[in-house]
């Protein structure tokens, strides 16, 4: 079935028709934030430095300033702001090591991976040096010695990699088994909206003969990246929901471990959606390899069975 998108065009209403006697109201006037303006005596660390690192990083929205006798840094803006340039000080205003009594000050952008994680990273494996995140910015800030700072710029560059992608596909799969005549269960409605298993998964079929007559439920597939969830959902024949969702937890050279989580509903009444199937499984799936992760439950009509099968492809 075709998905068909329903667009809702906003109706326009020219002025003239508008009465000339109503008096507009007044728009309501935006506040601006307000300005707070701090000291922050530096112990450790140059102010004229701080200043400068900092600067490009906040300086939008707060005016950093260094007092070079005081070797202060002068802070003017909203306290948000504020707080966020206090902590970034805090963390980089440390004490040097003996070895190296003068520290420097620098930043690094992290573009693909999680800033936190980043910082996590860096103060486990080096520690001769301070290392600050900037969540909102997705930048690492460094303090340290200039080897400090060369070893933290290329582990940063080692970290901060693509995440890896991998083509995740799932094939729903109803089967049952042949109708004693003389039974009184009713036939599957779910016969209606299943369709004949097209060639490239007659292979996958071929391992579930043993649950009777096959057919094709729904196919669905992502590009999911790693450590980022996925969301899938459609519907058959108007009369059957499905959503799939799950997080792909790593992805190896050779497998992907993910967790995936089904539901199937009937919804042909919308006041008495049924579910007919929910699974939630964690997975380690090898590439190119399908795996049958569940059947239906228990108080379905005898012999019928919802099947559902995971390949993925890097």
């Amino acid at each position: 079935m075709i998905p068909v998108l329903m667009i809702a065009f906003p109706v326009l209403i020219s002025q003239a028709v508008m009465s000339q006697d109503q008096p507009s109201e007044p728009k309501p006037q935006r506040q601006a934030p307000k300005v707070e303006l701090e000291i922050v005596h530096v112990a450790h660390s140059d102010a004229m430095e701080l200043a400068a690192t900092l600067h490009p990083i906040f300086g939008r929205d707060a005016a950093i300033v260094a007092d070079t006798h005081t070797n202060s840094v002068i802070l003017s803006g909203p306290e948000e702001t504020l707080d966020a340039v206090k902590a970034a000080i805090k963390e980089l205003d440390q004490p040097a090591p003996a070895r190296d009594a003068a520290a420097r000050v620098t930043v690094l952008d992290v573009r693909h991976r999680a800033v936190g994680e980043v910082a996590a990273r860096l103060k486990e494996a080096l520690s001769a040096g301070r290392v600050a995140a900037d969540l909102e910015r997705s930048k690492v800030l460094l303090s340290g010695s200039s080897a400090f700072l060369l070893a933290a710029q290329e582990l940063v560059r080692a970290i901060d990699t693509p995440q890896p992608a991998v083509q995740v596909e799932f094939a729903i799969f109803h089967a049952t088994r042949p109708r004693d005549p003389q039974a009184k269960d009713e036939e599957s409605f779910l016969v209606h909206y299943t369709q004949p298993v097209p060639e490239d998964l007659q292979t996958v079929v071929a391992e579930l003969s043993r649950f009777g007559d096959v057919r094709l439920l729904a196919r669905l597939s992502a590009a999911a990246v790693e450590r980022e969830d996925y969301t899938l959902g459609g519907a058959v024949g108007g009369s059957v929901k499905i959503s799939l969702s799950g997080r792909i937890q790593s992805a190896a050279e050779n497998s992907v471990r993910m967790t995936a989580s089904i539901q199937i509903l009937d919804v042909r009444r919308d006041e008495r959606q049924r579910s007919l199937f929910h699974l939630q499984t964690s997975i380690t799936a090898p590439h190119g390899d399908t795996l049958i992760l569940g059947t239906g439950p228990t108080g379905w009509n005898p012999g019928e069975a919802v099947i559902l099968a995971v390949t993925v492809a890097k």
